[in-house]
């Protein structure tokens, strides 16, 4: 699989801001998708506290993993679950050149602590739902 094409533009409260120039295909244990063009990320979140043990958002093996599982999350297929997300990404991770250590810490990090982004998003996708 190819990186994603991306461009870091700002950087807010959680770190650096990744919007996507091209659309990019992605296609994991039988499921595609498609993310769009100028779809923004902060790639991987991991805290910078933790940079050191496992690796900044910006790292370039680690963003493509990032994007894709922030789509994930936000979008919330119906075909998708949470845990195929994390799944993804530790996947992609590894795919993408991320030493086993660290993805494996990335992927245990998305299942402690995940849950409560997947729940904000799927509040957010709900109320978007009821203003159609």
């Amino acid at each position: 699989m190819n990186d994603i094409i991306f461009r870091t533009h700002r950087e807010d409260e959680r770190g650096n801001v990744f919007t996507t120039l091209f659309p990019y295909r992605v296609n994991f244990g039988g499921k595609k998708f498609l993310i769009p063009r100028r779809f923004e990320s902060d790639g991987a979140s991991v805290p910078r506290l933790f940079w050191r043990i496992v690796f900044p958002n910006s790292d370039s093996h680690v963003t493509t993993a990032g994007i894709c599982h922030d789509f994930i999350y936000r979008r919330q297929p119906a075909d998708w679950t949470r845990a195929e997300a994390d799944r993804m990404f530790y996947a992609l991770l590894i795919e993408h050149g991320a030493g086993f250590s660290a993805a494996w810490c990335a992927y245990l990090a998305v299942r402690l602590f995940g849950g409560i982004a997947w729940s904000e998003n799927a509040v957010l996708k709900a109320a978007e739902a009821g203003k159609k």
